[in-house]
């Protein structure tokens, strides 16, 4: 008994019968498959290249299958990872949005993988006229993946909007996950343009508003009712594109001047209440340049 049970344990162990998988099946999280060339996906994750190198058994001793992988993330992300490391780019629609960008980022980052990073940069300014349609979320993209250079310049891009909107998805965002300090800066450099190129107007307007008196040209002349209408409309209404577009691109076009609205003249001095070429020299040669040109790293006649 005591050869036998010797000879018995002395039997070499029979391992498992193993593969390598040539494909590997991920799936989303709605659970959309997507099969994938074992190769590629080493090459581009160091993440998966660990996962996939250890051996798979079949499953009831079947033929080999690909194993499947379930993912976190949407069949949206999934569909972008997989497209680049066959080497196919997802071609971008009016539909695809700087959240988009963001999750294939944040996936890359989690994947390890770094090529994918450096593409997404590449990706980002080729299409930037479709990404920059959600400009605050485009900041925060920018922000997020450390392209500083980017971030302010899609900072710029929210000048276009209205700065109420930019509050409100500065407020949604942040609870997103929107760096404080981030979404503070944005609104400072929304509040600091619009006050300086509101000052700047009142620079250049030369109609005279005091107190208890009425309103009068710079030349002394009192302007009539209709003329004060006029005057104060114009005023009215040039803030009111400003807060809608604080960037206010328009002041530097020629066109934006000619309307009617803004060619009303003294009858004294027969000087016009308003000049755009008063608004560029003012922009161009006083201290009120430096506050306008600091919010960017470009001078204001760039803008």
């Amino acid at each position: 008994m005591d050869k036998e049970s010797s000879s018995v344990s002395k039997r070499p162990e029979v391992e498992p019968k193993t593969y390598k998988p040539r494909h590997v099946v991920l799936v989303a999280e709605n659970g959309e498959r997507y099969k994938v060339d074992v190769e590629d996906l080493c090459r581009f994750s160091s993440v998966f290249s660990e996962m996939v190198d250890m051996p798979f058994a079949p499953d009831d001793g079947e033929d080999a299958k690909e194993p499947i992988v379930q993912l976190t993330e949407d069949s949206g992300t999934i569909q972008f990872l997989v497209a680049f490391l066959q080497g196919r780019v997802c071609s971008p629609t009016l539909a695809t949005t700087p959240f988009r960008v963001l999750e294939v980022w944040i996936a890359a980052d989690k994947y390890n993988a770094p090529t994918l990073q450096s593409f997404l940069r590449v990706y980002t300014v080729a299409y930037w006229d479709i990404l920059a349609n959600d400009p605050v979320y485009l900041v925060h993209l920018a922000d997020r993946a450390g392209w500083l250079d980017l971030a302010w310049k899609a900072a710029r891009e929210t000048l276009k909007i209205a700065t109420d909107s930019v509050e409100q998805q500065v407020s949604s965002l942040k609870r997103k996950g929107m760096e404080t300090h981030v979404a503070s800066r944005l609104l400072e450099l929304h509040e600091s343009r619009r006050d300086s190129l509101v000052e700047l107007t009142f620079k250049t307007f030369k109609v005279v508003i005091l107190p208890d008196d009425l309103p009068s040209c710079v030349c002394g002349e009192v302007l009539s009712s209709a003329q004060i209408f006029n005057a104060t409309a114009s005023l009215a209404y040039l803030h009111h594109r400003i807060e809608l577009r604080p960037l206010a691109d328009f002041l530097w076009e020629p066109s934006f001047w000619a309307q009617d609205r803004f060619t009303g003249t003294c009858d004294n001095c027969h000087s016009g209440f308003w000049s755009s070429d008063a608004v560029v020299a003012v922009s161009d040669d006083s201290q009120l340049s430096e506050s306008l040109a600091t919010l960017f790293p470009f001078t204001i006649s760039v803008m």
